[in-house]
């Protein structure tokens, strides 16, 4: 299901682009952590074990064939999304909060009150 919508929504940016003078050349890369899913969506042979698999999951298959999305495998350790979709121990936390330059030493500043 995170492959259908990940994909709906690449073609709709890179329709977007398109629209307001900025074609896109090159295909949209979407990093997977399931080298399972992303074979799914390359290969074009069925196998008995896929047969079960919804007719919506064939949009992803037509699209990645004319090369406007691409999958790529990342590890689930590097995977950045894994901090907002997974409970995670806290170093691997900070880890990937300063990959994406959340810096939780920096502190905020109460606002003052003016009366």
């Amino acid at each position: 299901m995170v492959f259908i919508r990940a994909t709906a929504q690449a073609l709709w940016m890179m329709k977007f682009f398109t629209e307001i003078g900025l074609p896109m050349t090159n295909p949209i890369t979407i990093y997977v952590d399931n080298n399972g899913s992303i074979s799914n969506s390359t290969n074009n042979k069925n196998y008995c074990r896929t047969k079960h698999i919804n007719v919506k999951f064939y949009f992803v298959k037509e699209h990645t064939k004319k090369g406007e999305i691409m999958f790529t495998y990342i590890s689930s350790l590097d995977n950045l999304a894994n901090l907002f979709t997974k409970s995670l121990p806290h170093e691997m936390i900070r880890r990937l909060a300063t990959a994406i330059d959340l810096n939780p030493k920096v502190q905020v500043v109460p606002v003052q009150r003016v009366y």
